[in-house]
């Protein structure tokens, strides 16, 4: 392990800059915070840096990440006051990683699967919310539109409770890359509250992609051409929409039991 005390180390300086997505797209790289989403990333192989703050050095949980850790030469202890100064958790585990990112191109899907399409989601807490749910319920990855939030933000890196690590994300260069989806024959269902059908009249249980739409734009009219079946799900009038994680988890899960129960 090696000790590091100046605020001027080149280290210290990579680990501020990761705060900020142009520098996280730039190195390939990005931050994690907490004992328990890092121990998820060692075990994962995706933890690539370690950095210890030096009063919890000895935490038995801290002592067992480093010892399944694999890159021995690249595990840091600082001080107190230079740890604190990089962390903005109020109550820190006294732990920070550095990944990489890992982000498929949608070009990389199978054209077979269970699959939902995040379009314009703004929200860090929405969109984590929905990757810990799609894992939950069985999808094989998630698909990011253009204008979606940065997956390795801070926030959505907490919020997905560690299952970033363990389900495909794929990245849309362009929104007419939807084509590709088409082209491999998925059936396409987007949500959207004016949808003809209900969830639970259609038929999701393999091979298809589901849409989500922006917090406050819904799926964009691009994306609902007539070849995407638009499908809501049904709830009291006096109630206008849901929250994007809540809509989208609750169709995730409509499909998870149709599979359990056939």
């Amino acid at each position: 392990m090696i000790s590091i005390d100046s605020f001027d180390n080149k280290r210290i300086k990579q680990i501020k800059s990761l705060k900020q997505k142009k520098y996280r797209l730039k190195l390939n790289r990005y931050l994690l915070e907490g004992i328990k989403v890092i121990n998820e990333a060692v075990i994962s192989k995706k933890a690539r840096e370690l950095y210890i703050r030096f009063s919890n050095e000895n935490d038995r949980e801290i002592k067992n990440i480093i010892k399944n850790f694999d890159h021995n030469n690249s595990i840091f202890i600082l001080n107190d006051k230079l740890f604190d100064s990089l962390t903005d958790t109020i109550n820190s585990q006294g732990i920070i990683a550095i990944c990489e990112r890992n982000i498929l191109d949608i070009e990389e899907i199978l054209p077979f699967g269970k699959y939902i399409l995040l379009d314009r989601i703004s929200d860090p807490g929405n969109l984590g919310g929905i990757i810990r749910s799609a894992e939950a319920f069985e999808f094989d990855g998630a698909i990011l539109s253009p204008g979606c939030v940065d997956i390795y933000n801070e926030k959505t890196v907490r919020a997905t409770s560690a299952s970033i690590f363990r389900l495909p994300i794929y990245e849309m260069k362009s929104r007419n890359q939807i084509d590709i989806l088409k082209k491999l024959k998925f059936k396409i269902f987007a949500a959207d509250m004016n949808g003809s059908s209900m969830i639970n009249e259609n038929e999701l249980l393999q091979n298809f992609i589901l849409i989500i739409g922006n917090e406050g734009q819904g799926v964009g009219e691009d994306f609902l051409t007539k070849d995407i079946k638009k499908i809501h799900i049904p709830m009291k009038n006096s109630v206008e929409s849901l929250n994007a994680n809540v809509a989208a988890s609750i169709m995730m899960f409509e499909s998870y039991r149709r599979s359990i129960e056939k």
